[in-house]
This record gives C-alpha cells, structure tokens and sequence, in this order.
C-alpha cells in the first residue's frame, strides 16, 4: 500500500501543484534546465540507475548517511514531475510526454537496481525468491516495460547526436562559404528535418544583402555535405 502510494498518489499531486504554478500570471519562460527534462535519453536512465544504487548502499550500510536515499531518488524523480506539470500548464503535451517518459524510466531503473542489489545482499532467502519461472513471472512487466523504456531512450540519443552532427556540418559548411565574402559573419542557425529535407534558417551579418547565387551556392553546398535536400533561408542584418 505504502509503494502505490508512493509510486502514484505523491507523484500525481506534485504534478497538479505543478500545474497550479505554471498557471501563476508569475510564470516565466522555461529554463534550460526544464527543457532538458523534456528530451530524456539513455545517459538520464544511467544517471537514475546511479540514484538506486546510493539509496539501496545508504540502507543496507550503516555507515552511510540514511539521507542520501532521499537524496539520490529526489534528484531524479522531482525535477521530471515539475517538468510535467509545467508543460501541462502551458499547452506543451510533447515535453509533458517527455518528462512523463522520464520520470517513468526513472522509477524502473530505481526499481531493478534496488532489487538486484538487495538480492546481492541476501536480503531475501533462495527459499523466498522461489523458481526462476515464479521469479519471471513476478518482474515480466516491470522487466518489459523497462526494455520498452530504454529502447525509446536510446532511440531519442541517437536522434539527438545526429542533430548535433547536423548542426556542426552545417555551421561548418557556413563558415567556410562566408570566409570568401569580405566583413560577412554568421550570427545564428537553425535546422529542422522535414519530409522532403532538411530546412535551414541562417542569420548573417553583411554590410549589403546577399546575392542570390550566393545562397544558392551555399544551400549546394549543405545538399553535398548533409546528403538530402536542402532549403537554405538566409537572414540578412545589414551593418556597416
């Protein structure tokens, strides 16, 4: 009773005195920090997956600070839970999705690592732990969802490291095309990946406006480097 309270009941009301906040007229723009709750991948699971390990070290040594468990799980549940409730707040039901993922990993990672290390510790007898198909049984959800859980993380790292590849090349492509005109610079920019490419927007700055064969040299030249289509949209700031 205590864990369903526990996993369901407090989590579900800091979310809603999450979303109580971020209805405040107070309410700011998100941090980094918020955002990056929002995008969880396979290094957060890691990282709570550490959390488990110190909390369960803290409660079966005794050498251990019995306030690390507390600790170490709130560092890794609290910030998902506000993160949730703040994007249901301001309408952002894709982050809410992400931050939910992430707090629902968490709470797996938690889970296994504390059971496997109470294992270990042989706080429970062979006698209790029973057959290998009762003890199946008994973690196949959690087991599956865990799996389920991580192949989404990982699948979300891999997306994100091909967007900052992306996002070098394409930086790199622009530096070198705008060394060859005199007082240009890049000031900002920034890609999505549509279905029929990937769409470029570019800030420069430049004391007259570009040439259209400029940017048609250059969105050539993102085509070549990225290999797929390529719509350059290039901002210019006139400064002299």
């Amino acid at each position: 009773a205590l864990w369903i309270i526990f996993i369901i009941f407090i989590p579900l009301f800091g979310v809603l005195l999450c979303v109580l906040l971020g209805l405040m007229p107070f309410a700011g723009e998100p941090s980094a920090a918020l955002l990056a709750q929002t995008r969880p991948t396979l290094i957060d699971l890691f990282v709570a997956a550490l959390a488990g390990f110190a909390g369960v070290l803290a409660l079966i040594d005794e050498r251990v600070s019995p306030v690390l468990p507390g600790v170490a799980i709130a560092t890794a549940l609290n910030p998902p839970i506000a993160a949730l409730g703040l994007c249901l707040a301001s309408g952002a039901y894709a982050g809410a999705w992400g931050a939910f993922l992430l707090f629902f990993a968490n709470v797996l990672a938690i889970l296994a690592v504390a059971a496997v290390m109470f294992l270990i510790a042989g706080f429970v007898t062979r006698a209790e732990i029973g057959s290998v198909r009762s003890l199946a049984r008994r973690f196949a959800a959690a087991a599956i969802g865990l799996v389920l859980v991580t192949g989404l993380l990982t699948n979300y790292l891999v997306g994100l490291v091909r967007n900052l590849r992306t996002q070098q090349a394409i930086q790199s492509v622009l530096d070198e095309q705008l060394s060859h005109e005199p007082n240009t610079a890049l000031a900002s920019v920034d890609f999505s990946r549509t279905t029929s490419g990937v769409d470029v927007l570019s800030t420069i700055t430049t004391p007259h406006v570009a040439d259209p064969q400029l940017v048609q040299k250059i969105q050539d030249a993102l085509a070549a480097r990225l290999g797929e289509s390529v719509r350059l949209y290039l901002r210019c700031s006139v400064t002299q």
